[in-house]
């Protein structure tokens, strides 16, 4: 059986940050970890379709600004 569904988080995209290792743990920015759990409840709290027992693929499209340091460099590559 074959499924589709589409749906937009309306919540700023934030790229990634690394993960730091110590000896004395995993350390994660908490504003990633904030972010996580906020995009996480919108998920919870608005999409209504079935649940999935086995393996799904997933097309994922961010747009972003771009970041005020890339358009400076751009501007001085010139």
């Amino acid at each position: 059986m074959t499924f589709k569904t589409e749906f937009e988080i309306p919540i700023e995209p934030k790229p990634q940050t690394r993960p730091k290792f110590s000896k004395w743990g995993t350390y994660e920015d908490p504003k990633m970890k904030k972010w996580r759990k906020e995009v996480s409840g919108w998920i919870e709290k608005n999409y209504d379709g079935p649940f999935f027992d086995g393996c799904i693929k997933v097309e994922v499209t961010f747009y972003m600004k771009a970041p005020q340091n890339a358009i400076k460099r751009a501007y001085t590559a010139f």
